[in-house]
């Protein structure tokens, strides 16, 4: 019975030094009872401090995992993914000018007219399976270009402001197209001076 209390305790002392326990091991011989004492509470004290480093450890981890867990789109407090417009192939686009983008804003299909200068025309006629769309938006750059000239179902004259840097768009109104309007044609030129300047 000495030797085994003796050996536990030898044992017992490298694993609480580890623990950062000190030395329990009593002054007297260990026969005594207080080394078992000793023993028990030294065990219970390293066995509390090692629950309470796991706790703390725990915590730590599921923090830093909910944490990066932020930057999927399944969390609302993520960050959202910039909205990337959907190109529109409704018009087909034609007659010798610049390349004219199309995409879908809503239930409007933007013609990006941001790179015309000059003047020019277009004809956009209506892709084959395609029907008007509820809105048309010419999109334009201030000072490119003075005016455009629209002539579908009715003829429309649309000035473009000079001053600014964002880009203009101009919607159409339902009257220049119809049912029935097999296209537009899309003319731009410099504004004309008034007369007597």
């Amino acid at each position: 019975m000495v030797s085994a209390c003796w050996w536990d305790l030898t044992h017992l002392n490298a694993s609480l030094s580890l623990c950062g326990v000190r030395d329990s091991r009593p002054s007297s011989h260990p026969r005594n009872l207080r080394c078992i004492a000793n023993w028990r509470r030294a065990a219970h004290g390293c066995v509390v401090l090692e629950v309470y480093l796991l706790r703390i450890l725990l915590v730590l981890l599921l923090s830093l995992s909910l944490s990066g867990c932020a930057g999927h789109r399944i969390w609302p407090f993520g960050k959202k993914a910039p909205l990337v417009p959907e190109t529109a192939a409704v018009f087909v686009v034609g007659g010798g000018g610049p390349s004219v983008p199309q995409f879908w804003q809503r239930n409007a299909v933007v013609m990006d007219l941001q790179g015309l200068t000059g003047s020019g025309t277009v004809v956009a006629q209506l892709a084959e399976g395609y029907r008007w769309p509820s809105r048309v938006v010419l999109r334009v750059r201030p000072g490119s270009v003075g005016e455009l000239e629209v002539v579908g179902a009715q003829r429309l004259i649309l000035p473009v402001a000079v001053d600014g840097t964002a880009p203009i768009d101009l919607e159409l109104p339902p009257g220049v197209y119809r049912r029935d309007t097999p296209g537009l044609t899309i003319s731009w030129r410099n504004r004309e001076a008034p007369a007597g300047t």
